[in-house]
């Protein structure tokens, strides 16, 4: 067995755990790419081509980004990931880079793993959105930064 733990299905959170992802990540990681893709659709139906591949990059940048997106969980000295169809438990100490994209509005945390994990070395996820000004870190990328260094 690796340094994870796999679970089949959603996690049930414990009380213990905190959740660090946004209540929104459903939305940007399923909606917003059905969205693009039927836009994508349409202008293809009705041979608009004009707008067929603004929506053709839109689809692909969506689809490319919600395909990492995970919902976070701090429980105790664990990270657990979940897609919404399975979920694992993996260590803090698997953590080797957080990175924050502060420019895009919706300010995705990245989080780079030392091991491999069952989504892979890389994932992302949406902090809980809050008033953060452009030039602070968000508080839960201080949380998990502060984490790391214990």
């Amino acid at each position: 067995m690796g340094v994870y733990r796999e679970e089949l299905g959603a996690p049930s959170p414990l009380s213990a755990s905190v959740e660090l992802s946004s209540a929104l990540t459903p939305i940007f990681k399923f909606f917003f790419p059905f969205l693009a893709l039927f836009g994508l659709a349409i202008s293809i139906f009705l041979r608009f081509w004009i707008i067929t591949i603004p929506f053709a990059v839109a689809a692909v940048a969506t689809i490319l980004l919600a395909s990492q997106l995970k919902r976070v969980f701090l429980n105790g000295d664990d990270l657990v990931l979940t897609n919404y169809f399975r979920s694992a438990q993996v260590p803090r100490t698997a953590i080797a880079l957080i990175q924050e994209r502060r420019l895009l509005s919706i300010r995705p945390v990245w989080i780079h793993f030392s091991t491999m994990t069952p989504f892979g070395r890389d994932i992302a996820f949406i902090p809980r959105m809050g008033i953060v000004p452009l030039w602070k870190t968000h508080p839960v990328v201080r949380l998990l930064r502060d984490n790391e260094r214990e």
